[in-house]
């Protein structure tokens, strides 16, 4: 891919202490195919003066095509920002409409950006850019050399002689690549943490999901990943779940109809956690009939039903050995969780099981069946009020049931939204530290 080299000019540029000044050096260990130079007022006249930032560039050039290093020809642009105090950080907004025009233009190149040259202003001034803006840049400092040339220079225009002696051409006096990659994005990173736990904390993962494609750099990390499987299982797309977590310790059910149950039990419990009670209250009958079916088995369901236009009707005429079921259904009804109650109820007798599911039957009646009907908020006062049951006993009816009817189920995992939290928050702990 293209390497463009972004780099403001400074009194140690191109040369300086006998050495190599920052532009030079980021080019003479990166090799870009192009360099974008960045000058104040002054650096432009000594540029229209002797032409000496791209003289020194080609004689670099060429001197790693001598040794080996390239066969490319570098490309230098001359950019005058016309900064005449470059101090001044009002003066710095022409800098970050320049670095919009560059990368426009070099569109598939990877950037590079000198963030060592210049005013101390102008390097914190492009370091607010690149991290306000998240721009795909690497920001490179350039380490002074540990100690200067022994030749003595007294002029500006000594340039032309420092080059010739610069103690980076000689094996004896390099000091080896002093290029310091830095993520300026971890002046951001803190905040951006703070916002993704807090919207986690308030089960948001699709605000932190779009927050976190937005900041580009972490989309191949775990955290991404872990956040992608919250917002997918909230979703109940538990396909995208399996696919997604197999590099991560996300324990689920081993068997396909269980995860679907759990998937639907975690986020029942995900609506009181969010205070979402009509939601709740609507998502308890899917819940509650899917768990009936297989607690009375498909084969059952299937002996005493037909279907009529993809809607599956009990048939009244094969009821004779279901007592309770053939009492309370005396004509045409589609299979509901009102009726597969009185079948397990003839199948396994008045258990434990068919108590708890009587709270949810009770919760189904009174609450679900009116909220589904009517344009009605709904509290934990109105389930309450309305059928006796604070929203814990369904949440603990539908527990047990699952628990103490299907071994393949464990308690872990009903537990998904406190287990996936947990492993959102250590992953932003690691990438902390």
């Amino acid at each position: 891919m293209k390497k463009v080299l972004i780099s403001p000019i400074g009194n140690h540029d191109p040369i300086g202490k006998g050495y190599d000044g920052p532009m030079l050096h980021i080019v003479r260990y990166y090799i870009p195919d192009e360099i974008y130079l960045l000058l104040t007022t002054d650096m432009y006249q000594r540029h229209l003066k002797d032409n000496r930032y791209k003289i020194c560039i080609d004689w670099l050039n060429s001197f790693l095509k001598e040794k080996g290093k390239t066969q490319k020809y570098i490309q230098v642009h001359i950019i005058n920002l016309n900064i005449e105090n470059p101090s001044r950080y009002e003066s710095f907004p022409i800098i970050s409409q320049e670095i919009d025009k560059i990368m426009n233009k070099e569109k598939d190149a990877d950037f590079l950006m000198n963030i060592s040259s210049g005013t101390q202003q102008m390097g914190m001034a492009i370091g607010v850019d690149i991290v306000s803006n998240n721009r795909k840049i690497k920001p490179i400092q350039v380490a002074s050399p540990d100690h200067k040339s022994t030749v003595t220079f007294y002029k500006d225009d000594d340039w032309q002689q420092q080059m010739r002696d610069n103690g980076d051409n000689f094996p004896e006096l390099n000091q080896g690549n002093r290029c310091i990659e830095t993520d300026l994005h971890v002046l951001r990173n803190e905040r951006l943490f703070a916002k993704i736990e807090s919207l986690i904390d308030s089960y948001r993962y699709s605000n932190a999901l779009e927050l976190l494609r937005y900041e580009e750099r972490f989309n191949n990390t775990s955290l991404f990943t872990l956040i992608k499987v919250a917002h997918a299982y909230s979703n109940y797309n538990i396909m995208e779940v399996n696919s997604l977590k197999k590099d991560l310790d996300i324990d689920l059910p081993k068997n396909f109809m269980m995860q679907l149950l759990t998937v639907a039990y975690n986020n029942l419990v995900l609506k009181t956690f969010t205070k979402e009670y009509n939601e709740f209250c609507t998502r308890i009958t899917p819940l509650f009939f899917n768990l009936l079916v297989e607690l009375i088995g498909e084969e059952t369901i299937k002996e005493i039903t037909y279907e009529d236009k993809n809607v599956k009707y009990i048939d009244i005429n094969k009821l004779s050995k279901y007592k309770y079921l053939n009492i309370n259904c005396k004509d045409k009804k589609p299979l509901s969780s009102y009726y597969m109650l009185f079948l397990y109820l003839d199948l396994f007798g008045d258990n434990q099981t068919y108590k708890q599911m009587q709270i949810i039957r009770e919760v189904e009646r009174t609450v679900r069946n009116p909220v589904a009907h009517e344009i009605k908020a709904v509290s934990e006062k109105t389930i309450k009020s309305l059928s006796g049951y604070y929203v814990e006993d369904v949440i603990n009816a539908f527990k047990d049931i699952l628990l103490n009817n299907f071994h393949k189920i464990n308690k872990n995992h009903l537990m998904f939204y406190k287990n996936i939290n947990k492993l959102i928050k250590d992953a932003i702990v690691q990438m902390k530290s």
